[in-house]
């Protein structure tokens, strides 16, 4: 179905070529999967006695690159990076930071559903891996400094997208879930 689906759109959007064939894309978003993933890691182990205060999210933060095979279709990649920082209480008292880093890397396509020459509408869907960095800096000389890596699965799904501007600049907003966040916007030049 879903090949059928892709032949039936590349065949109408080779009637109408697109413009530009590629672009680059700038985003920051809000509510990434990493991000509730530390909120549900927190919520977790502090029915073991953990405490965490003053976290902060910076990102995430994208870069994305597609090429349009059609007014329809595109391909390409996006990449993320995302940090949390919070510090690490024990009966009430601080006694270190914790640092996550998460960088992302996911092959990505995109769907036109309107594409007029200031206005567009669009679906995009990418899906991938997360390099995660976690350190920890203790206070405590009865405790060592920590710190670990792993990689994961992720992804972004962003179910609506609309961009507004010219033909080569346009301002952007998302709707979705993933690693992009759930609501993103940014700015998108094409060439």
């Amino acid at each position: 179905m879903a090949a059928v689906l892709l032949a039936v759109t590349t065949q109408a959007g080779a009637q109408n070529a697109p413009e530009t064939k590629n672009e680059v894309a700038f985003s920051i978003g809000v509510l990434s999967t990493s991000n509730w993933g530390d909120v549900f890691e927190d919520a977790l182990t502090a029915i073991f006695g953990a405490e965490y205060e003053n976290e902060e999210f910076f990102g995430p933060v994208s870069v994305e690159y597609f090429h349009h095979f059609t007014n329809v279709v595109s391909a390409g990649a996006i990449a993320v990076y995302g940090q949390s920082t919070k510090d690490v209480l024990q009966h009430g008292e601080k006694t270190g930071e914790m640092k996550n880093t998460y960088v992302s890397l996911m092959p990505a396509a995109k769907f036109g559903w309107l594409n007029r020459p200031k206005v567009g509408l669009y679906s995009k869907v990418g899906a991938g891996a997360t390099l995660r960095h976690e350190k920890s800096d203790r206070y405590s000389e009865d405790e060592e400094d920590d710190s670990d890596s792993a990689v994961h699965f992720n992804f972004q799904i962003s179910l609506i997208g609309v961009e507004i501007g010219g033909s080569a600049v346009r301002g952007f907003a998302e709707l979705g879930f993933g690693e992009q966040g759930t609501i993103l916007g940014g700015v998108r030049y094409r060439f």
